[in-house]
């Protein structure tokens, strides 16, 4: 009998920016803290199934409010989540059709699953890369940190596993590990989840010679600056890039100048700034002489 897969996660990351986050900020400021906290119960609900929960916003707010009966009514609390659909929290055209979910959820979801075998996202999928099962092929220290001790069923994607076979299968899969690494010296060298991304999307190719630079450089910015603010930034490079007059001639170094730039002024514009990324996107192309 086949062993079942995981869907929904045990935890998901809270970045320490997240209340400087220019929606949540504007969720707060139009409906209040309350908005917030319901916002993040919104999020718990929805990794605990997985990527979406199939609830029309009527009924979300009946689930929830049994949870903070003592300080408002059901009525206000789907006045708070239409306030998460209106700020982009959620999307809006599933929200309507009774399904709670977005883009930044399924992003995490997606950089939370990277080592899982196998994840379903047939169904309400609003990434660019659209397939029934997500097969991971790629590591990052970031988010996937193997561990001799847990390098066995890491993600409890499988259930109901005998003691003496798992001991038995952590042993190969020590060895496994050092036969790898070893082999990693002369082969290929693993991807980043965002140098996947960039991948995926066509900025470069697979066999490129500076995989290993772009690895590099995404992690420094990870730290720098956070995840998501890196993934977004990268969303945004590569669809500019896509331009039919944009040619770009050296793609490490626009890709650095572009995210070292844009990244900077992200948090200029957390600290009380202005920013708009495509501008600056405009600015740098036309900086670097790549437009046409």
């Amino acid at each position: 009998m086949a062993r079942p897969y995981k869907q929904g996660l045990d935890y998901f990351p809270l970045d320490v920016s997240f209340f400087r986050d220019s929606k949540i900020r504007r969720l707060q400021a139009s409906a209040g803290p309350l908005a917030v906290y319901l916002y993040v119960k919104i999020l718990t609900l929805v990794y605990e199934n997985g990527y979406y929960i199939e609830l029309d916003i009527h009924r979300l707010a009946e689930d929830i409010q049994i949870d903070i009966t003592r300080w408002t009514k059901v009525e206000n609390v789907k006045r708070l989540i239409n306030a998460c659909v209106d700020c982009g929290l959620l999307d809006s055209q599933l929200a309507s059709q009774g399904v709670i979910t977005s883009v930044a959820i399924q992003k995490q979801f997606l950089a939370s699953t990277t080592r899982r075998k196998r994840v379903d996202t047939s169904k309400y999928w609003l990434l660019e890369e659209t397939h029934e099962y997500h097969e991971a092929s790629f590591n990052t220290s970031k988010m996937a940190v193997i561990s001799d001790e847990l390098i066995v069923n890491v993600d409890n994607n499988e259930v109901n596993v005998d003691t003496n076979k798992q001991s038995q299968s952590q042993s190969q899969s020590k060895r496994d590990k050092l036969i790898n690494l070893d082999k990693g010296v002369y082969g290929e060298p693993k991807l980043h989840f965002i140098t996947n991304v960039l991948i995926k999307n066509k900025y470069i190719g697979n066999n490129d010679l500076l995989i290993g630079k772009f690895n590099l450089l995404v992690e420094d910015l990870i730290n720098r600056y956070g995840f998501n603010e890196v993934l977004t930034v990268t969303d945004y490079i590569v669809m500019y890039s896509k331009k039919s007059h944009i040619n770009i001639e050296n793609p490490y170094d626009y890709y650095k100048a572009s995210a070292e730039r844009n990244l900077s002024q992200m948090v200029s514009r957390q600290n009380g700034g202005t920013f708009n990324i495509e501008k600056e996107l405009k600015k740098l192309t036309k900086e670097l002489g790549k437009e046409n």
